[in-house]
């Protein structure tokens, strides 16, 4: 910060300048500056004149020839002084200015008002308002602080606004965040889906493998004992017998990995039509009548022979025949071998039942998903898990309902419910 020396100003003025500006002075201190105008309110002194005003004289003639010498003023610096005027506090603003007259006091009073009016003037709406230090803002001058501050009004609406923002980011970032959640859920979905599927695909291949390697060892078996003339030439037919069996069950393994296929492309495609479905239940069961026997199971056919429901032959023959073959696999350690083959008409409706009397289903809730099996560990009899989930498919082109039921006493039981005709 400067020094006062510094700060001081001192002017050289022309004498005759000066002389013509003495008058009105003189005139202004005897009428303005009488002793009685100024009472200060409080102790904090303005500086007076540092000697009495002379009384006006003449002009000095000054000889044309001769050069005046210069008037010297000196002004020192401003000083900020706190008085009281009109019962409240202002700010002063007051110097010294010395003259060959006499030391005068010079100065101005700040305007609360008249600032505030200015900083308005210059900022669309902001207020301003100058107070002693004790209150908040920015001091600008030792004791005194500068507050700028918007409108009211202003403030109001800068707080709906602000609000209004904030309310829309949380929207937005509440919708963004779930839906950035929801997507994580589907990738993990879709990711689990994939492995689930290609575990099941491995599980399939596998299975695939077993199942037909055995009806190809069967097949091969036979055909070299029947090629090369060994084992008993009086089980000749009973070779050439297996031979088909093998042979009818490489078949059925075939059909069903194909029409799994044509499920899965939706090119599957069954064509109803009414007819005697005892007929068609009768060939089904004499088809399936000497791997029965061999196995050790035996087949209950009950079926009226003037029933007649709406069905495809093919698709009722390949639905039938993985239940009884399903009822066969899952019974060999009962008891009871028989498995029953009944068909009974409910007015609209035709039932067609496979029970057996094994152990039942472990869990039913995905029984008819592809790849799965009605009972787990490792000792389950050979399958792909497609025979079902086939029958489901084809039971409900046909118009029908494939469902599982629970018998009593033990075991398992399959209804097959068709349009009747």
């Amino acid at each position: 910060m400067r020094s006062e020396s510094q700060q001081r100003q001192v002017i050289q003025v022309d004498p005759r300048v000066y002389s013509q500006n003495s008058n009105p002075n003189q005139v202004y201190s005897q009428q303005v500056l009488a002793p009685t105008a100024l009472a200060p309110a409080q102790t904090t002194p303005v500086l007076a004149p540092a000697a009495p005003v002379p009384a006006p004289t003449a002009p000095v003639l000054v000889p044309a020839a001769s050069v005046p010498a210069p008037v010297t003023i000196t002004i020192s610096p401003l000083l900020w002084r706190t008085l009281s005027f009109d019962n409240r506090l202002s700010l002063v603003a007051v110097r010294q200015v010395q003259t060959p007259d006499g030391t005068f006091a010079q100065g101005f009073v700040v305007n609360p008002s008249t600032l505030a009016d200015w900083v308005a003037s210059r900022t669309n709406d902001m207020v301003a308002d100058l107070r002693p230090a004790d209150a908040d803002g920015a001091e600008v001058i030792p004791g005194w602080r500068l507050t700028v501050a918007p409108r009211p009004q202003q403030l109001a609406e800068a707080d709906v606004e602000t609000e209004s923002i904030a309310r829309t980011f949380l929207v937005q970032f509440f919708a963004i965040s779930a839906l950035a959640v929801g997507a994580a859920a589907f990738v993990v979905v879709l990711v689990r889906r994939a492995e689930s599927l290609a575990l099941e695909r491995s599980r399939f291949a596998a299975a695939a493998a077993h199942e037909l390697r055995t009806p190809l060892a069967g097949l091969r078996l036979y055909g070299d004992l029947l090629a090369d003339g060994l084992g008993d030439p009086e089980k000749v037919r009973d070779y050439a017998r297996r031979m088909g069996e093998e042979a009818a069950r490489l078949g059925r393994v075939v059909s069903n990995v194909l029409a799994f296929s044509q499920l899965e492309r939706d090119h599957l495609r069954i064509e109803a039509q009414a007819g005697p479905l005892s007929d068609a239940l009768r060939e089904v069961a004499n088809r399936v009548q000497p791997t029965l026997d061999r196995s050790g199971a035996t087949l209950d056919f009950d079926v009226p022979s003037e029933l007649r429901a709406s069905f495809d032959r093919d698709a009722l023959a390949r639905i039938i025949g993985n239940l009884i073959d399903n009822a066969e696999k899952y019974a060999r350690d009962a008891a009871d071998r028989t498995i029953r083959l009944s068909a009974r008409a409910h007015g609209a409706i035709v039932e067609v039942a496979v029970e057996d009397r094994g152990h039942g289903v472990a869990d039913a809730t995905t029984l008819f998903k592809p790849f799965s099996r009605g009972t787990s560990g490792n000792d389950n009899p050979a399958g792909l898990g497609l025979g079902l989930a086939l029958s489901l498919a084809q039971a409900r082109a046909m118009g029908g309902e494939l469902l599982y039921e629970p018998r009593e006493g033990g075991g398992a039981r399959f209804v097959l419910r068709l349009p009747a005709a």
